[in-house]
């Protein structure tokens, strides 16, 4: 397949669905960060609500994706998507339909990424500083109860 074969493909067939890939991607990023930083293992084993919250992680894309279409349509009146898709339940699929994709999409990102030898685990990020490197903002001399005193 030559490349004017190749690009013919990808506007006759991908270009109609960039909402689907753009919204594919939006989920997939916010997607991760989540898993990776808000509904973790640790919280999970500390509180039955985090279990069920991560228990239930892979419907949380299609979910987000059709009220994005839910609410985008009831805002702005209408929502971008493939011909044909203009109705509630018909935005609320497609975008639904983009959520499902985003875990395909992350798990090829995580592929690339690890074949090119990048790592994309959360470990690799830099810890938060503690808490001596903070800035002092103690306050002193008072309870911060009464009023200031004027000169």
């Amino acid at each position: 397949m030559d490349f004017g074969n190749l690009l013919n493909l990808g506007k006759e067939y991908l270009l109609p669905h960039w909402p689907l890939l753009v919204m594919a991607f939006l989920l997939g990023t916010v997607g991760q960060f989540f898993k990776t930083r808000v509904w973790t293992k640790e919280r999970a084993a500390k509180s039955r609500v985090m279990w069920w919250i991560r228990a239930a992680l892979p419907l949380h894309a299609p979910m987000v994706g059709a009220l994005v279409a839910l609410f985008g349509k009831l805002i702005f009146g209408t929502m971008p998507a493939s011909l044909g898709a203009e109705s509630y339940p018909d935005l609320m699929l497609y975008y639904a339909g983009a959520g499902a994709v985003a875990a395909y999409f992350v798990a090829l990102l995580k592929h690339i990424a690890k074949s090119r030898g990048i790592q994309l685990s959360p470990v690799s990020m830099p810890p938060p500083p503690d808490d001596e490197d903070a800035p002092d903002t103690k306050r002193t001399g008072d309870s911060g109860n009464e009023p200031p005193q004027v000169a």
